[in-house]
């Protein structure tokens, strides 16, 4: 059902945000004003952000902040109703009122809630608690699927995620979730939350059953790591953390870009800074 053209196309993978917004804004803000910038010239068609979009849920000003620079990816609400360029926002462990528990996510919610995507034709909607959202987005003549899943997921958002995806069981899925790969290269085995799921099951509970799901994002742990799995289908699974916090100044602005070559048949991934021009 689908007619590639074989234009290389590009997602990008936007990591922890929360010490840029905390002491370098004018960082993330060029961040995501070069995103703007290259959705046409470098053909971004999804940016995928996973989560601690702030450091302090109780900082206002961190919010804003937040949401001043994402805001640059709607563009003129006049002339791009859709926006610049469809994207999601998942729920880190530093996005809840409370860090580090499921308690609840009011900021998040308000900010980055259901209610910010109305009128996105992609977007798709979210579970009952605005913790977990999906977007559809297309590439080559080719429909995907994106699930954002709150950090630690419980069951609830597992049985929301499931859900979503059988209802779109055609559609090869990207799944963004903010703690799961570490910087060993296994799925993380760290689970804070008494209801929640360290990486490990997130694998064994949702990606593995699901060989629509193909690739896997996330931050929280310092460092980079790329290695692909197998679920249970024996169907490879691309898994990649990156979260560049640990670095000088700003985290000197580094996000990645993940570009899908048709031709080649290759995903080719790019780790490149806006403010060094690096």
């Amino acid at each position: 059902r689908c007619l590639l053209t074989g234009t290389p196309y590009t997602i990008v993978h936007l990591p922890d945000s929360q010490t840029l917004v905390e002491s370098s804004p004018a960082t993330f803000h060029d961040q995501m004003q070069w995103v703007a910038d290259h959705v046409a010239s470098d053909n971004l068609v999804f940016l995928s952000h996973v989560g601690d979009v702030v450091n302090d849920p109780e900082n206002i000003l961190q919010w804003q902040s937040a949401e001043a620079a994402i805001s640059l990816l709607d563009g003129n609400p006049n002339t791009d109703p859709d926006g610049l360029i469809p994207y999601g926002v998942a729920l880190g462990n530093h996005d809840y009122d409370d860090i580090d528990t499921h308690q609840n996510a009011s900021q998040f919610t308000q900010y980055f809630g259901a209610s910010r995507y109305d009128g996105k034709s992609w977007y798709g909607g979210s579970s009952f608690d605005e913790f977990n959202h999906f977007q559809l987005f297309s590439a080559d003549n080719r429909e995907f699927l994106h699930l954002t899943l709150e950090w630690e997921p419980r069951d609830s958002a597992i049985t929301w995620a499931q859900g979503i995806l059988d209802a779109y069981a055609d559609l090869p899925t990207i799944l963004t979730t903010h703690a799961y790969v570490d910087s060993t290269g296994v799925h993380s085995t760290q689970q804070l939350t008494p209801d929640g799921r360290s990486g490990t099951g997130v694998f064994q509970d949702l990606v593995s059953p699901n060989p629509q799901i193909f690739m896997v994002l996330g931050g929280h742990f310092g460092g980079e790591r790329h290695q692909v799995s197998l679920n249970g289908s024996g169907s490879e699974v691309i898994e990649m953390l990156a979260n560049f916090q640990g670095r000088s100044p700003g985290n000197d602005g580094f996000l990645r870009l993940i570009e899908f070559d048709p031709n080649a048949d290759l995903v080719n991934v790019t780790t490149c800074s806006p403010t060094l021009h690096a």
